[in-house]
């Protein structure tokens, strides 16, 4: 499915400009995906969603939500956990994540609270 390719490539990027470091600076726990992307990422999105290949697969871009999770600290320089889900339907996608390190405090890890 094209979606859950551009998922992958998006959690890839390992940059303060990427995703996945705007998505662990957020504080809901929810977040929606397409407030997080730059304009060539969200035109993306808009073409997969609006525009699917195959009828029937297309979704309200807007409705695409992420929930990010640290996992452990000292696994591949810290990893998480991002739990992407459709909102009024039962398709998630998970996409795990490393190098967290680079931008997440020891404190945010010890902190049970906001993980």
């Amino acid at each position: 499915m094209d979606l859950r390719r551009f998922l992958h490539a998006l959690c890839s990027i390992e940059s303060s400009e990427g995703f996945v470091f705007r998505l662990a600076k957020e504080t809901a726990r929810w977040s929606t995906v397409e407030k997080l992307l730059g304009k060539a990422a969200k035109d993306e999105l808009h073409e997969i969603a609006f525009r699917p290949r195959i009828p029937g697969d297309g979704f309200s871009a807007c409705n695409l939500k992420a929930h990010y999770v640290l996992d452990e600290d000292f696994i591949n320089n810290g990893s998480a956990i991002i739990l992407f889900s459709l909102v009024g339907a039962l398709w998630t996608h998970i996409e795990y994540v490393s190098n967290q390190n680079e931008f997440t405090t020891t404190e945010t890890w010890l902190d049970e609270d906001e993980i």
